[in-house]
């Protein structure tokens, strides 16, 4: 089902158009069918083919005239695809050229089908021109591996058949090395992202793969050899927390992908980011507003990127006190229409976003912004990939949750989990990595051994207490992916809570 609405976002935006023999829902009950399919799909009425078939075909238990109808209805819209408006203002020349290349070289397949040679052969040599310009490799091995047929076998023709090859190998070795940084890079995200391997052990690999593409780097240069590469010099650097040297990597990549004739619009939202990310790391947080400010232009709203642009722009703003902004971020980002497309641990990502708004709204640090009750169970129950991460994210859900039954006055829930936080702290939270996390919740359990007093508890916590003192600004040694909101700003509301509670206690008790 994503896959039909995602397509039909991209009709509804203009970016694709159908074609006049592709038009949906003319005539016939079939039709009539589709496009009550199309209606329901815009208003929301139906988020999965249970439902789509109950509505169109609640006769048919077998599902399979629904079945048909939707794959008629995904055909008429892949095609629309080859009607992209590539001319759109929004398309940067290097998307517009992208487009529009792929698609004349679909053009000269065809005109070779059908015996067009002569025609097939004048277009391929201009498509290499522009295909060369925006370095895409692979289509011009497709058109040089092409001409070298061309000129060799139908036409004879032994010098331009030579150039061609020559042509081909030169691309050929150019693509070997950019499939070489795609695979290094894309082996070290999957290791880091799925816990593989321990920083140390994935900045030993990140060292290798470095000096391998750098070698690389030195003899061959594209638009993805350097994007590649670059991204895995940045993980070199990133894995050791060097993110001073980190800064240098993403400007030396910036300062390629400004310098080439087209705009590099991908690399420059990367690397942009990935200083940001660096700024946020090191605690430079107005350096950080200064570069985030700079670089939203560069994101198409919708695209992945946007949504992680989105996603650090958001911690931003809560490390810098921004908490109405945030909210308003939250509310925004929660309601829209792209979120459903993310990859699930993104939308779960932000779920765990409202976790720590909905716990500031209760400390009546930023206005509620839900158009539907908070409920944390089923918070807890969605982030089932989050939840996996022991050592990164299911920190920060953990923490979030304890501080939500803590502020909601919940005290024999937090009571009865005591222990499992308590050995799971053992477990996972012992490394240097993760020292101010295992000091904060330490700190939070000792908050139900103190009887929830302030002042008893200040006495029991006091040397987990100067573990974020003495941290404090030694960020590097705490993701602001665990730490969403400071530490210490997160025990303050803590503390303020229970002191409220005290007072009210208090009042009663007063004659």
């Amino acid at each position: 089902m994503k896959e039909v609405k995602e397509i039909l976002q991209l009709i509804k935006k203009g970016i694709l158009t159908l074609s006049q023999s592709d038009t949906i829902g003319e005539q016939g009950g079939h039709h009539v069918k589709m496009n009550k399919l199309l209606d329901a799909l815009e208003a929301g009425d139906i988020n999965s083919d249970e439902e789509g078939a109950q509505l169109l075909f609640p006769e048919d238990k077998t599902g399979g005239k629904y079945r048909s109808l939707k794959s008629d209805l995904k055909t008429r819209l892949y095609s629309a695809v080859m009607n992209i408006n590539s001319n759109q203002t929004k398309f940067t020349d290097y998307q517009r050229s992208y487009y529009q290349c792929h698609k004349q070289w679909v053009v000269v397949k065809i005109l070779t089908g059908v015996n067009a040679n002569t025609s097939a052969v004048a277009l391929a040599n201009r498509l290499l021109k522009q295909a060369e310009k925006h370095h895409f490799t692979l289509l011009c091995m497709d058109i040089t591996s092409y001409l070298r047929i061309q000129y060799g076998v139908r036409e004879a023709n032994e010098k331009k058949s030579v150039q061609a090859s020559a042509q081909f190998v030169q691309y050929f070795e150019l693509y070997q090395a950019e499939l070489l940084a795609e695979q290094y890079y894309t082996d070290l995200t999957i290791k880091l992202a799925n816990n593989q391997a321990g920083k140390g052990e994935a900045n030993d690999i990140a060292i290798q793969y470095s000096e391998a593409i750098e070698a690389k780097m030195r003899t061959h240069s594209s638009y993805k050899l350097q994007m590649y590469g670059c991204l895995v010099r940045l993980l070199r650097y990133s894995t050791m927390d060097d993110y001073p040297n980190a800064l240098v990597i993403c400007s030396e990549a910036l300062d390629y992908f400004r310098s080439l004739p087209y705009e590099a619009n991908v690399p420059l939202q990367i690397f942009n980011y990935q200083i940001l990310v660096c700024h946020i790391q090191m605690g430079q947080f107005k350096e950080a507003e200064a570069v985030a400010k700079d670089c939203i232009s560069l994101f198409a709203e919708g695209s992945f990127n946007w949504f992680k642009y989105q996603d650090l722009y958001f911690l931003l703003l809560l490390h810098t006190e921004e908490y109405e902004k945030a909210g308003a971020l939250i509310k925004y980002m929660l309601n829209h229409p792209k979120l459903e497309f993310l990859p699930d641990n993104m939308r779960e990502l932000w779920g765990l976003y409202e976790a720590y708004i909905y716990y500031l709204s209760l400390c009546g640090k930023v206005a509620p912004t839900f158009t539907k009750k908070f409920k944390l169970s089923k918070f807890i129950n969605d982030a089932s990939i989050l939840t996996k991460d022991k050592g990164g994210r299911n920190i920060a859900i953990i923490i979030v949750r304890l501080l939500i039954l803590l502020r909601e006055e919940k005290f024999p829930q937090i009571l009865d989990e005591m222990e499992t936080v308590h050995q799971y702290c053992y477990n996972y939270l012992r490394g240097n990595q993760t020292r101010r996390s295992f000091a904060l919740i330490k700190m939070l359990l000792a908050v139900p051994l103190a009887q929830f007093d302030p002042e008893r508890i200040a006495e029991k916590v006091s040397k987990h207490y100067k573990v974020l003192e003495e941290s404090k600004f030694d960020i590097l040694n705490q993701t602001y992916e665990i730490e969403i909101l400071p530490f210490e700003v997160l025990w303050q509301l803590a503390m303020e809570g229970l002191a409220e509670r005290k007072e009210r206690i208090q009042k009663k008790k007063a004659p």
